[in-house]
């Protein structure tokens, strides 16, 4: 009897930008924690992409992320930095030593062995605007793609914390609710959430309801602000009349836009 060959497994590699993030870095570590463990992997290493560390992030300027992380879960890869940084010539986007990504994926598929991921990161927000590059990980994106290409390796690529959007439903308290309706940036949630909320996927859609009424949000990831967990929202509202297939449709229009659909070899 014939068997099929076992299909190669693929490797994720994780891209991210800590915008938010300065203030926050232990509560960072322990939700990225508890995500990846409901996800049956090991707390991941973290790659710093960055070309300088020198920010004004706290949390994230010099040595201090590293420190906080310990040795075995961090590595800072300057190599894969956007040289325009440094020389404030040429091309906005320019990496160091664009060679160095396969270091970077053979450091991933070596991880995988003991289900543990990599997160590759800098400090922006969004990785494209409006469909256009908006910071230099979508080239080191394109360049561990291309390296995966070159030796057959499997692997997707993609945005912190992955996964397609979803619709979650929360009720809220009159007053919570009140804000949120009027333009709050911001949904609370409470100073402690499981990781199933930590790890909601980008672009998701969230109907916060209260006393019979509603109001829809597409949000981010969930991030800490003022001692507790929230849902940042990306976009506030469509028409009154816009139904839940209407902000899907919008949600994953700004996921392509923002550079958040993943990428597979």
């Amino acid at each position: 009897m014939q068997h099929d060959e076992a299909e190669p497994m693929k490797t994720t590699l994780f891209s991210w930008g800590y915008y938010g993030w300065g203030n926050h870095t232990p509560d960072l570590i322990h939700a990225v924690d508890a995500v990846e463990k409901s996800r049956g992997f090991e707390p991941p290493i973290f790659v710093d992409i960055r070309i300088r560390r020198s920010v004004r992030a706290v949390g994230f300027s010099g040595a201090n992320f590293e420190k906080l992380l310990g040795a075995k879960r961090h590595v800072w890869m300057k190599s894969l930095g956007n040289q325009r940084i440094v020389s404030g010539e040429g091309p906005e986007i320019q990496i160091a030593e664009p060679e160095r990504a396969e270091d970077l994926l053979h450091f991933a598929a070596t991880r995988a062995n003991t289900k543990t991921r990599l997160i590759y990161f800098c400090s922006c927000q969004w990785p494209r605007c409006d469909g256009n590059i908006n910071c230099h990980r979508v080239t080191v994106t394109e360049l561990l793609q291309k390296a995966a290409k070159k030796k057959g390796q499997s692997v997707q690529l993609v945005e912190w914390p992955g996964g397609q959007s979803r619709h979650i439903q929360l009720e809220a308290v009159p007053e919570v609710f009140r804000a949120i309706r009027k333009g709050g940036k911001t949904i609370p949630l409470g100073r402690e959430v499981d990781a199933e909320m930590l790890g909601l996927p980008s672009c998701s859609v969230v109907t916060v309801r209260s006393n019979g009424e509603s109001v829809n949000r597409i949000v981010g990831p969930a991030m800490r602000y003022r001692e507790q967990w929230c849902l940042p929202v990306l976009l506030m509202s469509l028409s009154p009349e816009a139904g839940i297939a209407e902000y899907h449709a919008r949600a994953d229009t700004l996921r392509r836009d923002w550079g958040f659909e993943p990428v597979e070899t």
